[in-house]
């Protein structure tokens, strides 16, 4: 499969102000829109291709209809107002036919693809189709799949119009950190379902990589403050977005995810 890292989904109860919150922090955030058909708005932070959504709800009857079809908007209704963080990736592809294929020989039972839609503050809809995979409810959520009605070079050339450049220069996306109770049993149970390529990090204990286009997936079960807590209060998810950059940043929390750039 062409798989590539696509976004991040930030659930939050005022995207705009958790947004704000990390262009404090020297990132690039804007505005991007309404789902009217799944109530729900968003804010956006891009590098590259790859980029964060902060997701909100804005019209809660709308969202829990939606909830029934979609199952991040699902998601985001089981979280919302409770509890804020991150909540589920995304990966880009441009065969989510072929993708649905081969989860169903796989033996998953799949939802999709669905059409999703945004209109943006300068009136321009944004077109696109998701597949979800179903996991019980013991398991950490899979990845969703998306497939743009644009193709990589057209999305590129939109996002140098309309984006400004990050405050913290040459901020690249490096990673998205999992905390999991056993970090080689569910790296492998991804890298098996996606068919990525599984390595141990030699410097950290109990971690595991996969290896993506756009942005690596790191799965721990290091026993540090950290992880642990995440995993007491929350159970497995991702945690922690890392970044390299000119200027570094400690591990900052912001509506109930962490930020990093450089170690």
């Amino acid at each position: 499969m062409n798989l590539s890292f696509d976004h991040l989904v930030h659930f939050t109860n005022n995207p705009i102000v958790t947004a704000e919150t990390l262009k404090q922090k020297g990132f690039s955030v804007s505005q991007g829109g309404e789902h009217a058909h799944w109530g729900t708005f968003n804010a956006l932070s891009y590098f590259g291709l790859s980029y964060l959504e902060f997701l909100g709800i804005n019209h809660r009857t709308i969202a829990e209809t939606a909830a029934l079809e979609n199952n991040l908007i699902e998601q985001a209704v089981q979280w919302l107002p409770n509890r804020e963080g991150f909540g589920r990736i995304a990966l880009r592809t441009n065969e989510i036919d072929s993708v649905a294929a081969r989860m169903k020989d796989l033996g998953f039972k799949i939802h999709g693809p669905v059409p999703g839609k945004r209109t943006r503050e300068d009136g321009i809809t944004i077109q696109w189709k998701m597949l979800f995979i179903e996991a019980s409810n013991d398991e950490l959520p899979y990845p969703f799949f998306i497939q743009w009605n644009q193709s990589d070079e057209e999305r590129k050339q939109d996002l140098a119009k309309n984006q400004q450049a990050h405050s913290i220069s040459n901020l690249t996306f490096k990673e998205v950190v999992f905390a999991v109770h056993d970090s080689y049993k569910t790296a492998n149970r991804w890298a098996d379902c996606l068919g990525l390529r599984m390595s141990p990090l030699e410097k950290e204990k109990e971690t595991h990589k996969l290896v993506l286009n756009g942005g690596d997936l790191i799965f721990t079960s290091s026993k540090n403050n950290r992880v642990s807590e995440y995993l007491e209060r929350h159970g497995e998810g991702p945690f922690l977005m890392k970044f390299i950059g000119d200027k570094p940043l400690p591990a900052a929390e912001i509506s109930g995810a962490y930020f990093q750039v450089n170690e």
